[in-house]
């Protein structure tokens, strides 16, 4: 505005030579011009203080941010390594230096992340390292692998890494788990020890009631007296329900020893109907090509299923099993058209109470499928059969050949 304010002056001393009309005429484009620099000059006053607010805003904002990125990075409670493109260690916290035993100076800028992986490990670690910068959507970014410390003693850990949106740049998240894995190994080791004993105690057991069930029959050859007849025939039953407990505590044992897995719905149920004699009842298998993710055992309770049916319904001609999508999941469905289930017994069925005694068997079954969070329920119509529906959560079941 002061160049203009001279100019200004400037002009005045020319327009004085000018006719009065002229004059007047020039003067008033030099206000209205004067007016509309007054008015810009004042905008583009307020216009650098807001930016000059907005810049301090910013800073603070940007140095408020990088102060909370550091104290998160620093006291996230697991090591944190920044990863470069070609393996080497840009930064790293202060957990990574407890776990690896090498301090910052020792590591940043100088070290690959390769060097601390346990040798045995270290070809996967560098292929997963290029196929996740090469874009690979399989590569994993989760996984367990060993590493080895300053002062050589290897510990087992837990690794998490993704890539920097735009960059090449990583960050691995690493926990110390040797602890958890030595406790996992001294768990699964008294578990086999107590599985083997259990095996041995039951054998043996079960050789004797072998032996005492063939001493009963002896006896029974022996009288004819209906009172000595009927005790022999309650010790018979004793020792049949003994080898049930037996044969229930072995099979309940197995369970959650294996993973989970996924496996074929129809094969499943298929091979539980190997060691089933059903005569003149027709089983029927009309299920989607689906595959569930079940304990080992799940064949076990399609066998458990059919065998109740064959056992206790004495009307029955038919056994069938189905699958139904469901909003939330899948259905397998077993229905017969036997004489069903009692109201009052529909839930005792599944809790050790022994209805026509089904209960272990039921009970197992219930067990097994929980392992994955499956339901079982019975909601069939008494004196119309028995409808059992297995309802398996969303994520447990899958289409063949989808993974």
């Amino acid at each position: 505005m002061k160049q203009f304010d001279e100019l200004e002056k400037n002009l005045g001393a020319l327009l004085e030579t000018l006719p009065p009309g002229e004059r007047s005429r020039y003067e008033t484009y030099l206000r209205r011009t004067a007016a509309s620099i007054r008015r810009l000059e004042s905008g583009n006053t307020h216009l650098l203080r807001e930016r000059s607010s907005i810049h301090a805003l910013l800073k603070k904002t940007s140095e408020d941010l990088i102060h909370r990125y550091q104290t998160i990075f620093e006291n996230s409670g697991t090591g944190l390594a920044v990863i470069e493109d070609n393996g080497i260690i840009s930064l790293v916290n202060s957990v990574f230096e407890q776990m690896s035993g090498y301090s910052r100076g020792e590591t940043e800028h100088i070290l690959s992340i390769f060097s601390f992986i346990d040798p045995a490990e270290r070809e996967r670690i560098m292929a997963y390292h290029k196929a996740r910068r090469e874009g690979n959507p399989v590569v994993p970014c989760h996984y367990e692998t060993q590493v080895i410390r300053k002062d050589g003693r290897v510990i087992d850990v837990d690794i998490y890494v993704r890539i920097f949106p735009g960059t090449l740049q990583s960050i691995a998240s690493i926990i110390d788990i040797t602890e958890r894995k030595r406790a996992e190994d001294a768990l699964r080791l008294a578990h086999t020890k107590l599985n083997i004993l259990s095996n041995i105690s039951s054998h043996d057991i079960l050789n004797q009631v072998t032996v005492l069930g063939g001493y009963l029959e002896l006896s029974k050859a022996l009288t004819n007296e209906p009172r000595l007849l009927e005790y022999i025939r309650k010790e018979t039953e004793v020792t049949d329900n003994i080898t049930d407990l037996i044969g229930f505590t072995r099979d309940y044992q197995e369970i959650g020893i294996h993973s989970p897995s996924w496996q074929d719905l129809e094969m499943t149920i298929v091979r539980a109907t190997r060691n089933l004699n059903p005569g003149t009842v027709r089983l029927e298998v009309v299920v989607e090509a689906v595959s569930i993710y079940a304990d080992p055992l799940l064949e076990r309770v399609f066998y458990n299923l059919m065998e109740n049916s064959l056992k206790y319904s004495k009307t029955l001609t038919r056994i069938r099993f189905s699958f139904i999508h469901a909003d939330r999941g899948g259905i397998i469905v077993c229905e017969d058209d036997g004489v069903g289930i009692p109201a009052g017994e529909k839930e005792n069925i599944f809790q050790r109470k022994f209805f026509q005694h089904t209960g272990l068997g039921m009970y197992l079954s219930r067990e097994i499928l929980a392992i994955t969070g499956i339901m079982i329920t019975e909601n069939g119509e008494p004196g119309k059969g028995a409808r059992f529906e297995i309802a398996v959560p969303e994520g447990a079941w899958r289409l063949n050949g989808k993974e």
